[in-house]
């Protein structure tokens, strides 16, 4: 069993390449204009499988009952402040690959689109 020192840790360090990988498609979608290449999917990729993996310490540590200590409380706190940059920084490469993946016309006239316009489209789609 691991500690949770141990486990916050190698979330950390998970975090850390995530948020180094976002930043590095995020660079690339504003150099080019384009989706990143296949190589750097595959690498992105190959994440999930530690992602569910460090998901699954968590609920380890979960299942043990309330963490305790100076020293975990802010592993927590650090952990949550990566994820909170993660989700920012993917939001953002998100809006960008849907901007780049229009044609030039309607990406200058609608980088936003709201939320119910893409509910309505949806609804659309199922009907």
């Amino acid at each position: 069993m691991t500690t949770i020192e141990e486990t916050f840790d190698s979330q950390l360090e998970l975090y850390d390449e995530v948020y180094s990988l976002l930043l590095e498609e995020n660079r690339t979608l504003k150099r080019t204009k384009k989706a990143p290449g296949q190589e750097f999917l595959d690498r992105k990729r190959d994440t999930l499988p530690r992602i569910d993996s460090s998901l699954a310490g968590l609920k380890e540590l979960n299942d043990q009952g309330p963490v305790r200590g100076n020293r975990s409380s802010q592993l927590i706190k650090s952990a949550q402040n990566k994820l909170m940059k993660i989700f920012l920084l993917d939001r953002e490469n998100e809006q960008l690959l849907l901007k780049y993946s229009m044609p030039s016309g309607i990406a200058k006239q609608h980088t936003r689109i709201p939320a119910h316009k893409i509910s309505q489209a949806y609804e659309k789609l199922k009907g």
